[in-house]
């Protein structure tokens, strides 16, 4: 069995979503420390000026605090009206706006509606985008219930365990580096490394025809731009297929 083992990002791009295409387990670090100006409570979009601009939820200051502790810290729900308008300005001229937008409206407005968590939060958007995407994990866990270790890469290795995954999906970003993975390949866990980023696909970004394509934004740039069914092309197809690494 195939593991994916990620923090959860909010609205994250086309590389967050072919790693779990390719897994068959995800699991949501939710029990590591919360860091601001990251992924965690924002995205980046293209404004309606051809930018790019991060779209954020208040969260406020949460150092040291683990990310299943995190609560919005907005007055009112006025947040979620600024959101939804700052996506529909930017994204009104893209040609799967009309076709695409209003599922995607539904399911932030509703999950923000819902819920103040922010790990609840990540975790709703990110299974409905993959159901709009007709793509089936077997199962989402929260590490919290999995284990509590706080060695980085011991606590891969209990997630394994406690899942019975044999293989393990990484990325090439800072994971690389935190992680013993010599350790855990000795352990019988197999790695495999996807780099999406170095092939990312490109596609017409809509307000930014004549500037440079812009990689790694939110899957709402994807969507709206492309549509649904490109843009499961584009997670599932077997170029992305990550590789076996053996050391």
């Amino acid at each position: 069995m195939r593991v994916a083992i990620h923090q959860s990002y909010f609205l994250p791009w086309l590389g967050y979503f072919s790693k779990l295409a390719f897994s068959d387990v995800f699991v949501i670090l939710d029990n590591v420390n919360f860091r601001k100006r990251h992924f965690f409570d924002r995205t980046k979009i293209v404004n309606m000026h051809g930018e790019i601009r991060w779209l954020s939820l208040p969260v406020g200051e949460k150092f040291k605090n683990k990310c299943n502790e995190v609560q919005l810290s907005p007055p009112d729900d006025k947040y979620i009206d600024k959101i939804i308008k700052t996506i529909e300005y930017s994204y009104a001229k893209a040609s799967y706006f009309k076709e695409e937008w209003p599922y995607l409206n539904k399911l932030i407005e509703n999950t923000l509606l819902r819920n103040k968590n922010l790990v609840d939060i990540n975790k709703a958007i990110i299974n409905g985008i993959l159901y709009l995407l007709d793509i089936n994990l077997t199962k989402i866990y929260l590490s919290s219930l999995l284990t509590n270790e706080s060695d980085a890469t011991n606590r891969i290795l209990a997630i394994c365990r406690n899942i019975g995954a044999d293989s393990i999906i990484i990325g090439t970003g800072k994971s690389l580096d935190v992680h013993d993975w010599e350790i855990i390949r000795r352990e019988g866990i197999n790695i495999f490394v996807q780099d999406y980023l170095s092939i990312h696909p490109v596609y017409k970004q809509v307000r930014r025809q004549r500037l440079t394509f812009e990689k790694g934004l939110s899957m709402v740039d994807t969507i709206l731009n492309v549509g649904k069914e490109t843009t499961r092309n584009f997670i599932t197809n077997k170029v992305f297929e990550p590789i076996v690494v053996n050391g």
